[in-house]
């Protein structure tokens, strides 16, 4: 499955990676950087001023699959404007699980959210192990797109499992490059603001220990570890809780 970010324009259901990058679809690989270079110079906030996250997530994206002669090629086949229609084509294969990790992600892609995700819940959900089934570049890809999506319709567990687990991958081997600023404010405005509220006590000290198994800055860590002792005190693990609150003092004095 070739790696792209998804949008909504002009009413069509697909990217078209060289109207991004503002080239012909015959576009030497030496046009494709050329025109990558251009783009990127009036859009970088180094460069320019700019701050357009978004549009430059774009054009890396236009640029690293139409530079990539096999990722082209596969884009050329799947997305061409024919009567071929790809998800028909997968539900009359045989319905294995890599079959419908495919059929999940189409989803994604084509604006089917509600039934990519309720395929989703009904292999597993955060149980059924997508990255099994796709490049680690095009799983996390996929994936974030997943999480906003839970995200706006209330998932946020499985959301925040999402997350994590890709925030974690993210400072095993960078992915996002730019954009893992936006990954990282996702996730924690996801923790303050809505995880608690629909979880119990316990799954929220779980979540707070795979928060400090990330690996924050300090005083953000402490802020994890405050969250938990709080929950450990609520449970009447009171010598627990004082025990992890010390070392939060201990990341942040002014605790």
């Amino acid at each position: 499955m070739i790696k792209f970010i998804r949008e909504k324009a002009s009413g069509q259901f697909l990217i078209n990676q060289y109207e991004i990058l503002g080239v012909s679809k015959d576009a030497s690989f030496k046009e494709i950087k050329k025109a990558f270079r251009a783009k990127a110079k009036k859009l970088h906030p180094d460069l320019s001023g700019s701050d357009d996250h978004e549009q430059m997530r774009k054009l890396l994206s236009a640029y690293e699959i139409l530079s990539d002669s096999q990722r082209r090629i596969e884009y050329d086949k799947l997305f061409k404007k024919d009567t071929f229609c790809y998800r028909d084509f997968l539900n009359e294969q045989k319905a294995t699980p890599e079959i419908l990790a495919n059929v999940i992600v189409y989803d994604l892609m084509h604006f089917e959210e509600d039934e990519a995700i309720r395929l989703w819940h009904s292999l597993g959900g955060i149980n059924f192990p997508l990255k099994d089934y796709f490049l680690r570049e095009d799983w996390m890809d996929c994936s974030y797109i997943l999480a906003e999506q839970l995200n706006m319709r209330g998932f946020y567990y499985e959301a925040f499992i999402i997350l994590s687990e890709l925030l974690k991958e993210e400072r095993y081997e960078p992915y996002f490059k730019h954009f893992a600023e936006d990954l990282e404010s996702f996730l924690k405005d996801l923790v303050r603001t809505k995880l608690k509220k629909v979880v119990d006590k316990k799954t929220w000290i779980q979540c707070m220990d795979i928060l400090v198994d990330i690996g924050f800055a300090p005083n953000e860590e402490a802020r994890w570890l405050k969250y938990k002792a709080k929950a450990l005190k609520a449970c009447g693990e009171c010598e627990l809780a004082e025990i992890t609150l010390n070392k939060a003092r201990q990341l942040d004095p002014s605790l």
